[in-house]
């Protein structure tokens, strides 16, 4: 897909160990819990690897140069959605409430 417009964003564990004040291995350890409990940690703006991933899982990829761009933008967006809708229902009071802790 050739080089992305979109600066790619710091590693998940820096970001984790500079706002705990933990060690980057502690941090990927965090996101390995967080993993195991049924959660993704991805950037918020699709890599170009996470892109292809999704022109393969096409019923019809596209075809064409136009087409690509086309389920590009889509893509995009149906991930920001996602994204956005799934950070709230993990953050939400309700959603912290009604889990139980190990």
């Amino acid at each position: 897909m050739g080089d992305s417009v979109y600066p790619a964003p710091k590693p998940a564990a820096g970001v984790v160990a500079d706002v705990l004040g933990i060690s980057q291995e502690q941090a990927v350890s965090v996101l390995r819990a967080l993993v195991r409990a049924g959660y993704v940690v991805a950037p918020r703006v699709p890599t170009d690897p996470m892109l292809s991933a999704y022109m393969a899982c096409l019923n019809s990829p596209p075809s064409n140069h136009r087409t690509v761009l086309t389920n590009i933008t889509k893509a995009r967006k149906r991930w920001a959605a996602m994204g956005l809708a799934g950070t709230k229902v993990a953050l939400s009071h309700r959603f912290l409430a009604n889990s139980k802790a190990p």
